[in-house]
């Protein structure tokens, strides 16, 4: 249920069942979710069964999406497609958390955010990035010629205090939803920065690609050596199953393949994951479902 501006809202929550292996690892599991929250449509008129992200009256999609994260309580958190007034609300809401986040239209502010979130008291940041997905990575709105808008991917580098200190990367991207020849660019782009960031070997990457498990550009992320990734979400539930979909519209479906990924390195044993498909009277909070992935550090 959410209360969020005094609007209460009742949830109904539809997941791909949680699985988990027995645990033989060491130090305290990690809870990492993706979600796209789709952008904030102001004062245009939003297409069907899109509610607005805040509303004087009636429900708003922020307080959706606030109940959602609220509920999962990810250690970190990965948002696309946010707006810097969706950057602010979540930060605002989410107690106990740090964050980083990168406009791409002009590396500050302006445009959407491939936003970060982390548990402050469980990690200490010990840098940060973001980079262009183009051949310009470090120019900001910058955009491949085959993308349709100019595409980022930002990256904490932290120390994990439940894990003895051990340092990880975590990646959070957005890849273009026209240009196929842009999204196999931003693969070898996203290796190419990982590969020379310290501690890549105990990566996490998250994002929306636009892209469904087995195409080209997936396989090429996930097939550089350089820095060895693997589907977390296959690795727990290995048989692909019809009921996947992630991007759902703003429509109550769950057929289809995944566009939203959780990638790690294989530093990390995925030991659980589940698609949420949380709705609030009917309504749903984003035209895209959450990914949530429980981590164990390898012994």
């Amino acid at each position: 249920m959410s209360i969020h501006s005094g609007v209460i809202l009742f949830a109904c929550v539809a997941v791909v069942t949680w699985s988990s292996s027995s645990r033989a690892m060491a130090g305290e599991p990690l809870k990492v979710m993706t979600y796209n929250i789709r952008y904030d449509g102001g004062s245009r008129q939003l297409p069907e069964n899109e509610k607005p992200w805040s509303a004087e009256s009636g429900p708003s999609r922020r307080d959706m999406v606030l109940s959602v994260i609220d509920s999962m309580k990810p250690d970190l958190l990965g948002l696309q497609e946010a707006l810097p007034q969706q950057v602010d609300d979540v930060a605002a809401d989410l107690e106990g958390y740090e964050s980083y986040s990168v406009g791409r239209d002009d590396g500050k502010r302006r445009g959407e955010h491939c936003s970060i979130y982390y548990r402050k008291d469980r990690f200490e940041r010990l840098g940060e990035g973001t980079f262009w997905l183009c051949d310009t990575p470090d120019k900001p709105g910058s955009k491949h010629p085959d993308a349709a808008c100019p595409r980022i991917a930002s990256w904490i580098l932290l120390a994990d205090r439940e894990n003895d200190g051990k340092q990880l990367v975590f990646l959070n991207m957005h890849w273009d939803h026209v240009g196929r020849e842009a999204r196999e660019f931003a693969a070898k782009t996203v290796i190419d920065q990982l590969a020379i960031i310290e501690s890549a070997d105990h990566a996490i990457v998250v994002g929306d690609l636009n892209s469904n498990e087995g195409s080209q550009e997936i396989e090429r992320l996930l097939g550089d050596k350089r820095v060895p990734l693997v589907d977390a979400f296959r690795q727990v539930h290995p048989d692909q199953q019809v009921d996947e979909l992630t991007f759902n519209g703003f429509r109550d479906r769950s057929r289809g393949k995944r566009i939203d990924f959780v990638m790690t390195s294989p530093a990390w044993k995925p030991i659980g994951a589940e698609i949420i498909r949380t709705q609030f009277d009917g309504i749903l909070p984003s035209d895209h479902y959450p990914v949530v992935v429980e981590l164990d550090l390898q012994k």
